[in-house]
């Protein structure tokens, strides 16, 4: 997508120099020459179909404008080092300062410098699992949700469940109305609109205006699962992007009013709810609810029957 010029409204340029409302802005140091991470940046924001461009206050001194809609950023740029660029932001959403947003933006760049983990579970000693190539291959259809209620924000996963931007979460924390931001496994950050919240089986049904190449089917999906068997769930839990856990079904299914529930020996942390899970083969078979207070290796899933009845209504 060709860059287009534009002016951001919220900037101030002064004597060549500017200026940030102290308050407002954050700034961290990441390790990559200005002129890549520039690069990284106008590509993040246009991939999220934003109008980009930039700014030379002086040589070292660079500014990355982006809009959409009622959304403004401005991006600041100085060389720290050769090989360290100083980063500082900020993000307005409606004239307002948007915290929740411009922390999207810091996981970001975190998570650029790290190779995405394959983290197996080691709950049982010298436990060594290779994750199966079909479970890996369902990666680029998992998203992070980030939503803001009240004073607190959230951040859990979800998955693309139809091309045309259908995405399944789980609901508890969720408003009946409430929007929130979906980050793509690509760095696009896209808002989500709510279509369906069933609180009672803790589903939700998001739809993003942008097409998705991959999704995750239903096709095969596995309602029936024997004692013993080994899942993989892939999430997005806190700063951990794109990671693969490891689990077993250790007990038959357990009921929860009148819904069941499968348990896994699985990690789950935070952020991992609503993360699919598949089987050896990656066939869906459910996704994470959460886990059982007080361990991060006992775990419970949404069974794949209680999500088709979610989304046929009944």
């Amino acid at each position: 997508m060709g860059k287009k010029i534009l002016y951001a409204f919220l900037c101030i340029i002064i004597t060549g120099s500017t200026v940030f409302a102290g308050a407002d802005a954050d700034k961290k140091i990441y390790p990559l020459p200005m002129s890549e991470l520039i690069d990284v940046l106008e590509h993040w924001f246009t991939r999220s179909d934003f109008e980009v461009r930039r700014h030379l206050i002086r040589p070292g001194n660079t500014t990355v404008y982006a809009e959409r809609r009622n959304e403004t950023w401005q991006i600041n740029l100085q060389r720290h080092s050769p090989l360290a660029t100083q980063v500082k932001g900020i993000c307005r959403l409606n004239s307002k300062p948007d915290k929740p947003r411009l922390n999207i933006l810091w996981r970001f760049l975190d998570n650029y410098f790290k190779i995405p983990d394959t983290i197996p579970n080691t709950t049982a000693k010298n436990l060594t699992q290779v994750i199966p190539t079909a479970v890996l291959g369902r990666i680029d259809a998992v998203v992070c949700i980030n939503s803001h209620n009240g004073e607190y924000d959230n951040q859990f996963s979800g998955f693309v469940i139809d091309p045309e931007g259908l995405i399944l979460c789980t609901a508890h924390g969720l408003d009946a109305d409430e929007m929130v931001t979906v980050v793509y496994y690509d760095g696009r950050i896209l808002d989500g609109r709510p279509l369906k919240i069933d609180k009672e089986k803790d589903i939700a049904l998001y739809k993003v205006n942008a097409h998705q190449e991959p999704f995750i089917s239903f096709e095969n999906g596995r309602e029936l699962l024997g004692m013993g068997e080994r899942l993989f769930a892939v999430g997005c839990p806190n700063n951990l992007r794109g990671t693969v856990f490891t689990g077993i079904i250790n007990a038959p299914p357990r009921r929860v009013g009148d819904l069941p529930l499968w348990q896994v020996n699985m990690e789950i942390h935070p952020g991992s709810s609503g993360s699919p899970v598949f089987d050896g083969r990656g066939n869906l078979a459910g996704m994470v609810k959460g886990r059982y207070r007080g361990t991060d290796s006992l775990g419970f899933l949404i069974p794949l029957e209680t999500i088709l009845y979610f989304l046929n209504g009944q």
